[in-house]
């Protein structure tokens, strides 16, 4: 048995014990016996139950003060386990938010994750968009490249000739104004000849000394204007010499974007490899393909520029320059093609800037030379032979009309 029942059971044990002490003190007192030997002192009913009583709730009392202490006991511990439990809680709720975060950064990470994916796509269709341009403009521009070197060949063809016309008209102008020259110096020797031999003559004398003199006047006039067509030639060359240069600018101009242009197929090869490593062969062997058609082609540009090269050097070192002195030499020497013509070079993407200055025929010459050339040219052509004659005609009939009046003198 327990402590607690032995304390509940201890109550009735010592009212079963009283009334056995009742009934025996009941007995011995009905003896006669006893009643004269022992005599014992009478505790009244009443007083043990008080006693009893009291018993009891001092006992009960010391049950309810450790019931009391285990309750408080108990109590302290559901408190605290109450505090544990809220602190669970509250860590539960932490933990929760926390997740609820997680699981929302996650979800946003896969829609930017979903976003990118969609850009990623795009921007892949975007490429497969721009590879296909430049397909389709690298072919354009092997085409233009072709037709322009065709077309350079051609203008700088048509330059040579034009220049060797020039040359040509140069050096005819020259003989012209040395036959000339000497024609008015054998003129001026005859008329101080003249002029010493008929010192003393009449005015007829005179009057033809005033007539050789207005013949020198003309002729003069002649060289003058054959002087300024040879200005004018001269300018011309220079034009053409300074287009010549601006040729060479942007032959070098072209060159570069030749290179970059070299440098944009190169890594478009490039792309194409890295392409057909990663498994996509099906797909870009076409364009892999219409790649080395362009750098072909670009190679057989490359080769007709050469060409152009070779084909124009012995051209530009075979212009001599033309006999004379002082400076229609230097002249000729300019329009001949010696030093910055014979120094230019060629490539066989420089077509479109090239092409652009030749046909620019609207532009004025610099220096004030006229544009119509060919106008020019032929004034300069007919004007001496028409005035060369007449004045042939004009000398004869002098000289002719001084013998006479000689003989008859």
């Amino acid at each position: 048995m327990g402590f607690w029942t032995y304390i509940w059971t201890l109550p009735l044990e010592l009212l079963s014990h009283t009334q056995q002490n009742t009934q025996y003190y009941s007995a011995l007192s009905l003896s006669p016996s006893h009643s004269h030997t022992h005599s014992h002192p009478k505790i009244p009913f009443y007083v043990s139950i008080v006693l009893l009583l009291l018993y009891i709730i001092i006992c009960r009392n010391k049950d309810m003060e450790f019931e009391i202490e285990s309750l408080s006991r108990s109590l302290n511990t559901a408190e605290k386990k109450v505090v544990s439990l809220e602190r669970d809680v509250a860590l539960g709720e932490l933990e929760r938010f926390k997740l609820e975060e997680i699981l929302q950064r996650s979800q946003r990470k896969c829609e930017e994750l979903e976003e990118t994916v969609t850009r990623l796509l795009e921007d892949k269709k975007l490429s497969e968009l721009r590879e296909k341009r430049a397909e389709e403009r690298c072919e354009k521009i092997s085409d233009e490249n072709s037709k322009m070197s065709y077309e350079f060949h051609n203008s700088i063809s048509e330059l040579n000739e034009t220049i060797k016309q020039l040359k040509n008209k140069n050096l005819e102008n020259e003989r012209l104004i040395g036959v000339f020259q000497e024609k008015y110096e054998g003129a001026l020797k005859k008329m101080g000849q003249e002029i010493v031999d008929l010192g003393g003559e009449n005015l007829k004398a005179v009057e033809t000394i005033e007539e050789l003199g207005r013949e020198n006047v003309e002729n003069k006039k002649t060289i003058e204007e054959l002087r300024l067509k040879n200005t004018e030639s001269d300018k011309l060359a220079s034009a053409y010499k300074s287009r010549l240069e601006n040729l060479s600018l942007t032959i070098k101009k072209i060159e570069v974007n030749l290179a970059n242009l070299r440098e944009l197929t190169t890594n478009y090869n490039d792309i194409l490899d890295s392409k057909s490593k990663k498994g996509d062969r099906n797909s870009d062997q076409p364009w892999a393909r219409g790649e080395d058609d362009n750098s072909h082609n670009t190679v057989k540009t490359s080769r007709g520029s050469q060409l152009g090269r070779s084909s124009l050097k012995p051209e530009s070192n075979g212009c001599k320059s033309s006999p004379g002195s002082g400076a229609h030499a230097s002249d000729t020497r300019l329009m001949s093609g010696e030093g910055c013509f014979g120094k230019i070079t060629r490539s066989s993407s420089v077509a479109r800037d090239i092409v652009e200055i030749v046909d620019s025929d609207d532009e004025p010459n610099p220096d004030g030379a006229n544009d119509n050339m060919g106008e020019n040219e032929m004034k300069f052509v007919q004007c001496p032979s028409s005035s060369k004659r007449s004045k042939r005609s004009q000398r004869e009939d002098l000289f002719s009309h001084s013998t006479t009046k000689r003989k008859r003198n």
